[in-house]
């Protein structure tokens, strides 16, 4: 059973309900960032220069941007939950692991957890990586994040605690 937004879902529910946003979040990032067709480690890096780009516009927007910077702060949460759930669906299908729930972020925003294999080591929130990366800029890399969970990932597989 889970518990989103009050509503309580069965499993089959659940999984219905993050099939739907991972069609979502693909056709977004998609057609949204260049070079972004797939759920492969490749597809981070065209991701991580449009998260970016964003950051470019929302920390130090051109005169011309100034609008579309306005609407990004106001869409950030959004963004940021719908995107996670691209980086997250990247990371179940090239290191393993699989979404464990939603959950309200601080923002009021339901988001999806993944587990990376044992629930009381590797659990994350890509959605809050991706909100990171876009106000704080590349020393929150989503390449970087990759790297740092495939070492976990590894480490984990080696000490027989993957699932």
């Amino acid at each position: 059973m889970a518990n989103v937004g009050g509503l309580v879902m069965d499993e089959a529910e659940f999984r219905e309900a993050v099939r739907r946003l991972v069609n979502f979040a693909e056709m977004y990032v998609t057609s949204t960032f260049t070079g972004c067709k797939d759920f492969t480690e490749q597809s981070l890096e065209p991701l991580d220069r449009g998260l970016g780009e964003m950051h470019k516009i929302l920390t130090e927007p051109a005169d011309d941007q100034l609008a579309l910077s306005r609407e990004l702060e106001f869409k950030l949460p959004a963004v940021c939950a719908v995107v996670g759930v691209y980086v997250g669906e990247t990371l179940r299908r090239t290191l393993g692991g699989e979404w464990i729930e939603y959950e309200r972020d601080e923002r009021g925003v339901e988001v999806l957890t993944l587990s990376l294999g044992d629930p009381e080591v590797a659990v994350v929130r890509p959605h809050g990586k991706v909100c990171k990366r876009i106000e704080d800029g590349s020393q929150d890399s989503i390449l970087s994040y990759y790297e740092v969970l495939k070492g976990i990932r590894y480490s984990m597989a080696s000490e027989g605690r993957a699932s």
